[in-house]
């Protein structure tokens, strides 16, 4: 039954015809039916579902946002946020904060889990947008949106209608599409390689490819309608609002349609299992149950905090992941070090004189100056007005570091800190090389931090992410790697030279390329195997691991219960020989090995040249390529395999005195193709 404005919890259910082709497989469940959960709204928009799967959407005539929840024990209807701005798309980032195209205030904004709100975007050019539509949140975090003009162009200060594209930093603005009559609802595939966008005003919908840079290339007609909002599921089958739900499987052919009783607006997955579509239409909101699923959101811990009370008001400090990463050049930075300081670890703090937090956590550092320096730590403070911000900037760039960004709302009446590359964690504890701390840890566990610095491992790290969980990616060095899946540990080739493994996790699996002391070390894979531990190797490995299993090249195995397939591809030497003609790795002796995390392809070669083999690998998303002659390859033949088969990020390892630069810049006018380059001499 309905009450009051809005028909809450209890739903009615509708029967709809839904129209498929038949050489097709259907997208929604057997006997599915559409089933109306509320009505009575305005004008219902923008459906986004959050990390456990409940439903946010807006009415925009009553400039509100609701929220449709999952538990069935949960009251129905509810409203998230009061005066929305005219608010329309929604999308929830990586963070759990929901970002809202605001087509009344005529901004981009993101709104915390109690509502507070910041700005990210209200002008292009110093002119304020026309009424920002939808938006999509692309992997690497950047954002996608649509900012068409409906009804009076009164007070337009843009030339046109076109789509923006925000740089994750939130900082970097451009305009990615300009030649659209009205451009409307938009959708990227998970991987982040296409753009979906309708011009809803030509009734036509466009796919692009997506640049590393964030802009658009290759344009080409996807479907002969347009849309209003649209979504995507895990097949890569596209949802177009029309005046049914327009079903189009990745090729372009429209393979279902869903009708609702009422005209569509916009579509999502959501609930527990992402295998129901919610379909905003006009007044109401509707769902229906799926055979597919929509893209698993991922979610992170969004920053982390470093509590500081300031008179009666509790502050905190956000500060990016930088646990792993180089220190920078200290001297360049403008630290002075004292001459004492060589051996012993920096605790960094940065402060401001116009922010009252740093110079309150300063006073506490020097509280403890003393006590720390015996404990062979020094205390390094520097004002951030003292800082050689460009080569601050440098080292910020070279190692992928977003710093958040907050701006002041002035009409909400609230105030925050822009932190930006100027403002460093206050609290890091590094050695010479790198960062060994998780940042922005409080005064009170510097006791429990400092001996854990002496003895953590220090690597650079990479995320990768997959439909599944992200993969963290340790560079240890030379050969070896440490992979963290699924809360599952994978080494490929532990040696001792490298690092102390009695400090390391332990493994769940050990990938072992070939037999040379630089890659099989016995004694590190004791350090690091348990009862439960898997080693795979090749033949010529197995007298040295007898417990290990034996992969030949082309072997595939699937370990079900680490989710992982492995397959083995042969690494030998074709044109670098020892005396006498014999190659440095002969055919059928070593393994390179691909493994598939999630939707990711990782290939890590192992000691090998250019072979034929690698040259035919297709879909490979991450690739660890030797550079180190006369015993692998050179930059250039790298670089020939990396064109054959195209991975899309690309790792020089094992390089010992070659300089990567060089194949960066055999690389350079590869744009499918990045290379990354990471310390693994």
């Amino acid at each position: 039954m309905c009450g009051g404005k809005y028909c809450l919890r209890a739903s009615l259910v509708i029967l709809m015809t839904v129209v498929c082709n038949a050489q097709t497989e259907s997208v929604t469940a057997p006997g599915a039916e559409v089933e109306k959960l509320a009505g009575g709204l305005g004008f219902t928009e923008g459906p986004a579902a959050d990390a456990n799967g409940n439903i946010y959407f807006t009415d925009i005539p009553n400039n509100r946002i609701h929220k449709w929840p999952v538990d069935p024990n949960e009251p129905g209807l509810s409203t998230f946020l009061e005066n929305s701005e005219g608010a329309n798309g929604l999308y929830f980032d990586v963070f759990g904060d929901l970002l809202a195209c605001e087509g009344g205030g005529r901004q981009l904004v993101s709104i915390d889990p109690n509502g507070e709100i910041t700005i990210l975007a209200d002008k292009y050019n110093d002119k304020h947008f026309n009424s920002l539509n939808d938006l999509w949140i692309d992997p690497e975090y950047g954002v996608y949106f649509t900012d068409p003009r409906y009804g009076s162009r009164e007070g337009m200060e843009q030339d046109g209608e076109h789509v923006y594209y925000l740089a994750p930093d939130y900082k970097r603005l451009i305009r990615v599409i300009d030649d659209m009559v009205r451009p409307n609802g938009l959708i990227g595939t998970r991987d982040g390689d296409k753009l979906y966008v309708s011009d809803h005003g030509d009734n036509k919908t466009f796919v692009y490819t997506i640049n590393k840079d964030g802009t658009l290339s290759d344009k080409k007609l996807f479907a002969p309608e347009g849309s209003d909002g649209m979504t995507i599921d895990e097949r890569g089958n596209i949802y177009l609002t029309t005046d049914v739900v327009a079903v189009y499987n990745k090729d372009g052919q429209k393979i279902q349609s869903i009708k609702v009783p009422e005209t569509p607006s916009n579509v999502t997955f959501g609930g527990r299992d992402r295998q129901t579509l919610f379909i905003t239409a006009r007044t109401s909101l509707y769902s229906i149950r799926m055979q597919v699923k929509g893209i698993k959101p991922k979610v992170k811990s969004k920053f982390h905090y470093e509590p500081v009370a300031i008179g009666n008001f509790p502050i905190t400090l956000p500060t990016p992941s930088l646990i792993g990463r180089p220190v920078p050049d200290l001297k360049g930075v403008g630290v002075e070090l004292p001459p004492d300081s060589v051996d012993k670890m920096l605790l960094v703090c940065l402060l401001d004189i116009n922010q009252r937090p740093s110079r309150n956590c300063l006073r506490r550092l020097n509280e403890r100056q003393q006590q720390l320096r015996e404990s062979d730590v020094v205390v390094v403070a520097l004002d951030i007005s003292d800082v050689n911000k460009k080569e601050l900037g440098k080292w910020q760039k070279e190692n992928q570091i977003s710093f958040p960004v907050s701006k002041t709302s002035a009409e909400a009446g609230r105030r925050s800190f822009d932190w930006g590359a100027k403002s460093l964690p206050w609290l890091v504890l590094a050695n010479r090389e790198h960062i060994v701390t998780a940042e922005g840890f409080s005064l009170s566990e510097l006791d429990e931090k400092i001996p854990q610095a002496d003895v953590e491992p220090r690597f650079e790290r990479d995320i990768i992410a997959t439909d599944d969980a992200d993969l963290e990616i340790s560079f240890v060095g030379h050969g070896t790697l440490m992979f963290d899946y699924n809360g599952k540990i994978i080494h490929a080739d532990p040696v001792g030279r490298e690092t102390d493994y009695d400090n390391m996790p332990k493994a769940d699996l050990v990938l072992v390329t070939h037999s040379h002391g630089d890659h099989l070390d016995p004694g590190a894979i004791e350090k690091i195997r348990t009862q439960r531990t898997i080693v795979i190797l090749p033949e010529s490995c197995h007298e040295r691991v007898p417990y290990g299993i034996v992969m030949n090249n082309g072997d595939e195995q699937t370990i079900k219960i680490l989710g992982l397939k492995i397959e083995a591809v042969p690494a030998y030497n074709i044109v670098h020989v020892r005396s006498g003609n014999n190659p440095y790795h002969p055919k059928g002796e070593g393994n390179g090995y691909v493994i598939t995390f999630g939707d990711k392809r990782v290939y890590v070669a192992g000691d090998t040249e250019n072979t034929p083999e690698m040259k035919s690998l297709e879909d490979i998303d991450v690739a660890f390529l030797p550079m180190n002659v006369p015993y692998t390859m050179t930059p250039e033949m790298v670089a020939d395999a990396a064109k054959a088969f195209r991975p899309k990020i690309l790792y020089p390892y094992h390089y010992s005195r070659t300089d990567p630069q060089e194949l960066v810049e055999l690389l350079k006018d590869e744009k499918d193709i990045e290379v990354r380059i990471r310390d693994m001499r």
